[in-house]
């Protein structure tokens, strides 16, 4: 193995490092996750509410300008809306990890 080899290497941990370190700090359980809304008994008329989502996988080519793919995993999360507005069934969103195992998010309408 060649010293730049062992260069490339070491740059690697180094920065598998930091991501750790920076999730430890964040106090949260990890990157946010791709989730939709989903409406499982009776859908929330209030933006302060608990959402239920499905976890969802964006498939598809690795190009640029490529239609991406989603598609639900087979788990549920509950996703606290932080936001001013109620999301419609079925709006894709990023639910970040919060203490104590939960999630949250943030819906103020469409653009």
């Amino acid at each position: 193995m060649g010293r730049e080899d062992r260069l490339l290497r070491q740059r690697v941990m180094d920065q598998g490092d930091l991501i750790d370190a920076r999730h430890v700090a964040s106090g949260s359980g990890g990157p946010p996750i791709l989730c939709r809304t989903t409406t499982q008994g009776s859908y929330p008329t209030v933006a302060a509410k608990v959402f239920v989502c499905t976890i969802e996988t964006v498939l598809g080519p690795l190009t640029e300008n490529a239609d991406p793919a989603f598609t639900a995993d087979s788990g549920l999360i509950y996703v606290a809306n932080l936001g001013a507005a109620v999301p419609p069934s079925g709006t894709y969103w990023l639910a970040c990890p919060v203490p104590n195992g939960r999630f949250a998010a943030r819906y103020d309408g469409t653009p």
